[in-house]
């Protein structure tokens, strides 16, 4: 066998990529997440009025319409 023959093993530099690329894949959902948090957060700051308003509309859409 030659020194170039090909191993079922990964060498080091192959684990280092692949544990590089799993923690940047983590990092870039853990920033979504805060993401779409922070985004969440600033709808619900300006449109809280709205949404605390809308049970009582559609409790009373719903008793208008099953009477």
């Amino acid at each position: 066998m030659s020194a170039s023959s090909p191993s079922i093993l990964p060498s080091i530099g192959q684990i280092v990529r692949r544990c590089v690329g799993l923690l940047r894949a983590i990092d870039l959902v853990h920033s979504f997440r805060c993401y779409t948090s922070l985004v969440l957060l600033i709808d619900i700051l300006r449109h809280g009025a709205h949404y605390m308003a809308l049970p009582s509309m559609l409790e009373a859409f719903l008793r208008r319409s099953s009477a």
